[in-house]
């Protein structure tokens, strides 16, 4: 930790990439700036470390997995390469295997190690590793460019070739698979199966969960509630599954909707396995460090923050997150706490509708043509675009 130029890393493409940009851009004001001598884009470099090239965009990806048209074609899937307009930051493609802070207790920066032994310094870490997902959207978890298309193709295939379909998981995933599949495959049986007694989850008031259950019965889709199906197989029996409870449902395609877990697996065997709740997730402060050491910080799905895992929320992280570490940077001692803004999701369901939830006010709820104009439409590909660069 001798160069004058100090190393901000940020281990995490998706909301990783989004607080790169922000401290980026946050840099290079600061660099035209008088009122900060310590911190500017030319005594700090930006270190964005991901296992991959590209970033693919969350929301739309149920809608690029079951269309067989490939509408979404290019703009799903975007590369790094301009989320440093200033040219103050640089692209590291690679896994981390360990981390190891300072022996101070994290104050002091530290090193990561990769999966191919190269070794990285880091005065400031940021953990923004997102969460791992099975069944169709683990095209994420994907190593390759080739190895993610190959898979989405396949599971595309699955899903036209199948005669009747059960999705495992009434979240918001397994609500929005069944609308695209409903779009692509108007008379193709479905049933999502649920262990709560309503969609999506309690975080959510009784009133929103009802709107959806209706807007999801009203394109002739079948919802199991109170029950599960523990083992799931692609491919069950040719007369379908039966449910823990004894339901037998017939299909000859079983998916997993559930919701991601957080990606910190990789943090187990590591000095940083203390910072680990039971659920796998970073436990942090209201500043976004972690609890052991002030140069660690973690933002998004990962989080121990009892709020939803959401893009919106990452986002909000991102802005807390360039702000804390450019402060902490600098030298100050007194940082931006956060404080979490109300729940709101937009549910959708297929291309022209959906229900919203924002959680203002008295909680409003608004359904398909607020929740077409704000995501159905383009699947917020635009906002994706942007914040990479393009």
């Amino acid at each position: 930790m001798t160069s004058d130029v100090k190393n901000i890393v940020i281990v995490g493409g998706s909301s990783g990439a989004k607080a790169a940009r922000e401290i980026s851009h946050r840099l290079d004001k600061l660099s035209q700036s008088w009122f900060s001598k310590k911190t500017d884009s030319t005594t700090y470099n930006i270190v964005l470390v991901s296992k991959n090239s590209f970033s693919t965009w969350m929301p739309a990806s149920i809608r690029h997995i079951v269309s067989q048209n490939g509408e979404l074609g290019e703009t799903f899937m975007l590369p790094y390469d301009r989320i440093f307009p200033k040219k103050n930051g640089t692209i590291l493609q690679g896994t981390v295997v360990n981390v190891f802070p300072a022996k101070s207790g994290g104050s002091g920066g530290g090193t990561i190690e990769l999966a191919n032994g190269d070794v990285l310094d880091y005065d400031v870490l940021v953990l923004a590793t997102g969460s791992t997902w099975e069944g169709p959207l683990a095209f994420h978890n994907q190593p390759t460019e080739d190895t993610t298309k190959e898979y989405i193709v396949q599971t595309r295939k699955q899903i036209k070739d199948a005669k009747s379909i059960v999705l495992v998981g009434g979240g918001s995933v397994g609500c929005e698979f069944s609308g695209e599949i409903r779009d692509e495959y108007p008379d193709k049986p479905i049933t999502i199966v649920h262990m709560g007694s309503l969609l999506l989850n309690d975080a959510y008031p009784e009133r929103f969960r009802r709107r959806v259950d209706k807007s999801v019965r009203e394109r002739n889709i079948d919802i199991v509630y109170n029950d599960a199906i523990d083992e799931i197989s692609s491919f069950p029996a040719l007369d379908g599954v039966r449910t823990r409870n004894g339901k037998h449902i017939p299909a000859d395609l079983v998916l997993s909707a559930r919701g991601g877990r957080p990606n910190t697996s990789f943090l187990n065997a590591t000095p940083l396995s203390s910072s680990l709740n039971g659920k796998g997730q970073v436990q942090i402060r209201s500043t976004f460090q972690l609890k052991q050491g002030d140069s660690i910080f973690a933002m998004g799905d990962i989080t121990d923050l009892p709020e939803q895992k959401t893009i919106k929320k990452a986002n909000e992280h991102a802005s807390y997150i360039a702000q804390n570490v450019l402060a902490f940077l600098d030298g100050k001692s007194k940082m931006k706490e956060y404080k979490p803004s109300g729940e709101a999701i937009a549910v959708v369901n297929g291309r022209r509708g959906g229900v919203t939830y924002l959680g203002i006010l008295w909680g409003i709820v608004l359904g398909n043509w607020f929740t077409r104009l704000i995501k159905s439409g383009n699947l917020l590909i635009p906002m994706f675009n942007t914040e990479m660069g393009y």
